[in-house]
């Protein structure tokens, strides 16, 4: 009986230290992560998960996440201030096709959501497609931004621009567009390129 006692009593004690032994990341949404903090920049945060340390490494925009409550105590919060969506806005330069919310880019948090939505995607599509190559830059097409009403899809026309290591010259460009559904999956559509080897695999790439 004594065993039995002690035997259970160990088995809370780890429990409650793996419970206590992780951090959580809290999103935009509500819905919570434990996970195991790696690295916050001016974008993203990089984590693994608690349950799989010596797994992979996930990132997540910094615009999609509320907080982080560290083991520790601690406690980040992210995007104080939240932006108060309307279904019609006046002054939108946004695109309303088919029925679908547009964006209005004169809102600052809006702007910001959207550029660093497009900036992950570029430089996803130029890791996936070129390595790492110098001077790039995403430009996005905010005449075409807009939110589906019922999916909820955020789509971006982008243009990844940069200027290669080896080849001197022109600026060589991907153009497309990334569509962002609630949860933060991101699939991209391309549609054109200023010509090379790197077009194949931005026409065959899917999610990012």
């Amino acid at each position: 009986m004594i065993l039995r006692i002690l035997s259970t009593a160990l088995f809370i004690c780890c429990i409650n230290s793996i419970s206590y032994c992780q951090d959580v990341l809290t999103k935009s949404d509500g819905t919570t992560i434990n996970v195991k903090i790696m690295e916050i920049n001016d974008d993203a945060i990089k984590y693994k998960k608690s349950d799989n340390p010596d797994g992979p490494t996930y990132s997540i925009l910094l615009i999609d996440v509320d907080k982080v409550n560290y083991k520790n105590g601690s406690v980040d919060v992210f995007n104080k201030e939240k932006k108060e969506e309307s279904s019609e806005g006046s002054g939108s330069k946004g695109d309303s096709k088919g029925g679908s919310g547009s964006f209005d880019i004169n809102n600052e948090n809006t702007v910001k959501k959207v550029e660093a939505l497009a900036k992950y995607a570029g430089e996803s599509i130029l890791a996936k497609c070129t390595g790492k190559p110098d001077n790039s830059v995403t430009e996005v097409f905010y005449d075409g931004v807009f939110q589906d009403d019922g999916s909820k899809d955020i789509t971006i026309p982008i243009k990844v621009s940069w200027q290669p290591r080896s080849i001197s010259g022109d600026r060589k460009w991907i153009r497309g567009v990334v569509k962002v559904s609630p949860d933060g999956k991101k699939t991209w559509t391309y549609q054109n390129d200023s010509g090379g080897w790197f077009g194949g695999c931005a026409k065959h790439l899917k999610d990012l």
